[in-house]
């Protein structure tokens, strides 16, 4: 098939995503068929597109998929686990020299670094699977506020939610107290496989780890002027003070 020919199909792809599916996944149907159920996490990139999978309905649904896809990302978790544990390990160093041991981020720190060292068998729930565009042959999105609500039945470890009416879905969740209203991004970070890092990305999340933590970083805006805050929620100075004494 030609590029006229492919970017055609992916066009009429498009054109059938405009019926929803009855379901609260996103559903992508490959050339040979199989359907995947999941979530669409890039769907304005041109390039593979990144879907995200919960691993126990792909290892029920479709086995040979999922085996597929687990194998693939074995080398790159072990590396990113690796990573991980090393920076990990480093920042425990540093913190326990240099804030001592009532570092509430220290004690954070040695539970994450214990959990990376006993829990190494332990897969993650949701996959992230990389497809190849030209493999797809209709995709059917969910819109974000249905979307959201897979992503709350994945965090609530429901069975069954891939191929739950979003109504259904609704409906369960509040029945676990999940905040089902508005459109508060949900995150799964901590339900994905550790990503590979560069070190400048770990660095930003340490420093907003710590910044999060460490209170007399914090500032605050008086008119046009930043100042420290106090501990809370308050100026450590008196604004008065600031200016002259008005």
């Amino acid at each position: 098939m030609g590029i006229a020919g492919v970017l055609g199909l992916w066009a009429m792809s498009l054109l059938l995503a405009s019926d929803a599916p009855a379901t609260a996944a996103d559903r992508i149907t490959l050339r040979d068929g199989t359907a995947v159920l999941g979530q669409v996490a890039n769907p304005n990139d041109r390039g593979k597109l990144i879907l995200l999978v919960r691993r126990d309905w792909a290892r029920q649904a479709i086995p040979d998929r999922a085996k597929t896809w687990e194998a693939a990302e074995t080398r790159a978790a072990a590396q990113a686990r690796a990573d991980r544990l090393r920076r990990l390990e480093e920042w425990q160093q540093q913190r326990s020299t240099a804030e001592g041991a009532a570092d509430p981020l220290l004690r954070q720190i040695e539970t994450a670094v214990g959990r990376l060292k006993n829990d190494d068998a332990r897969a993650s729930r949701v996959m992230s699977v990389s497809l190849d565009r030209r493999e797809i042959t209709k995709l059917e999105t969910q819109t974000p506020a249905v979307g959201r609500l897979l992503r709350l039945g994945w965090r609530a470890g429901f069975a069954d939610v891939e191929t739950m009416d979003p109504e259904q879905l609704r409906q369960a969740l509040e029945g676990r107290n999940f905040p089902v209203a508005g459109d508060e991004p949900v995150s799964i970070d901590d339900l994905l496989p550790i990503p590979i890092e560069t070190e400048p990305r770990w660095r930003l999340r340490r420093a907003a780890s710590e910044l999060k933590n460490d209170r007399s970083a914090w500032l605050i805006r008086y008119g046009e002027t930043l100042m420290a805050d106090g501990g809370q929620g308050q100026a450590a100075l008196n604004p008065s003070q600031l200016l002259g004494g008005l």
